[in-house]
């Protein structure tokens, strides 16, 4: 996606291994983390907790979108019947709905969000092997924001639809976001 985020693209010189003396500590330590895949190519910022759980990945990310992926795991994934539980769903359009209002392209700085309320319609079963989120920020004002997120798998199947009504945290409300 044109104008999408990718982590560590911004950095000034004097993070780059070209630049006179060689990278700056924290680029090679960071460097060091995207090759063990503990740091979010796309985000830049270290994979947390239940990120690595669930086995997710934030795909793309640009202002007003995000699209968040999960190859399904029947022995993690699943619930009773075969089929993946409803709360992966629901992570997984949470954490798109949530990222699609939090874009920031100030490097060094980040907007954060969490969920106020979060309405999920289950339409259909996988298909695929896929899930796949695909959320857009509907509106908002100075501390809240609305986002739309569509859950389908990689044969185009609708999976889920979510709406979510989020608010910024700190100063995310702000284009500029806080210090990371």
């Amino acid at each position: 996606m044109d104008g999408a985020y990718k982590g560590g693209a911004d950095r000034d010189d004097a993070d780059r291994s070209d630049a006179p003396g060689g990278p700056a500590p924290e680029a090679d330590a960071l460097a060091r983390a995207e090759l063990s895949g503990s740091v979010d190519p796309v985000t830049g910022e270290p994979l947390y907790p239940f990120q690595r759980l669930l086995g997710f990945r934030i795909e793309a990310w640009s202002e007003g979108y995000a699209r968040v992926a999960l190859d399904v795991d029947p022995a993690r994934h699943a619930n009773r019947y075969g089929l993946p539980h409803g709360g992966v769903h629901a992570a997984l359009i949470d954490t798109a709905a949530g990222f699609a209002g939090c874009w920031c392209p100030h490097p060094g700085r980040v907007r954060r969000a969490m969920t106020l309320s979060l309405t999920i319609n289950y339409l259909g079963q996988l298909r695929g092997r896929r899930m796949i989120a695909e959320a857009r920020q509907t509106g908002g004002g100075r501390k809240t924001f609305f986002a739309e997120v569509d859950l389908h798998d990689e044969t185009g199947a609708p999976l889920a639809k979510g709406v979510a009504t989020m608010r910024w945290r700190g100063a995310g409300g702000d284009p500029m976001g806080d210090p990371a």
